[in-house]
């Protein structure tokens, strides 16, 4: 199952759930901050996030997500975290380059292959292969995911300058 909206629409999802992470809201200058974009870009890409019914403006100019863009945006998390734990404690990869190459991943990997990735990693787990990282934590699947998301925007802007 692939996700059901454009590249461009779930990065900004994803740096706009951190942001509200970090500050329960976020501001368009917040955002292009974290993009490496321009201002106006980002109200472009806001005005089509809120007819695709996953930002709410608010007073202020700040910016949250709704319900259904938040669910996507814990999607995204969870699938850059389980391919990042996978790269790294799995692969060998360094943290750097897994999250570079996990914040391209997450987008385009299967359903099926995230889900054996997470089943690999667990079993690992349980079988004590794997180390506890702060990888392993992925694994849970509370609906809380809330306490389990990063909050680094390392990997999130991958040096880009586009919308």
């Amino acid at each position: 199952m692939t996700l059901p909206f454009d590249i461009v629409t779930q990065e900004y999802v994803e740096v706009i759930y951190l942001l509200e992470r970090e500050n329960r809201v976020a501001r368009v200058t917040d955002i292009a901050d974290k993009r490496g974009v321009t201002k106006s870009s980002v109200s472009l890409v806001l005005q089509s996030l809120q007819k695709k019914d996953l930002v709410e403006r608010k007073q202020y100019g700040f910016i949250t997500l709704t319900a259904s863009g938040k669910r996507l945006g814990i999607t995204l998390l969870r699938r850059h975290q389980t391919i990042r734990a996978f790269l790294v404690d799995v692969l060998g990869v360094s943290p750097h380059t897994a999250d570079d190459d996990a914040c391209k991943i997450e987008h385009v990997i299967s359903q099926e292959t995230w889900k054996s990735m997470r089943r690999h990693l667990s079993r690992m787990k349980e079988s004590d292969q794997l180390e506890p990282s702060p990888g392993d934590r992925l694994q849970e699947t509370r609906t809380d995911a809330d306490e389990t998301m990063p909050t680094s925007f390392t990997s999130l802007s991958g040096g880009r300058n586009d919308a």
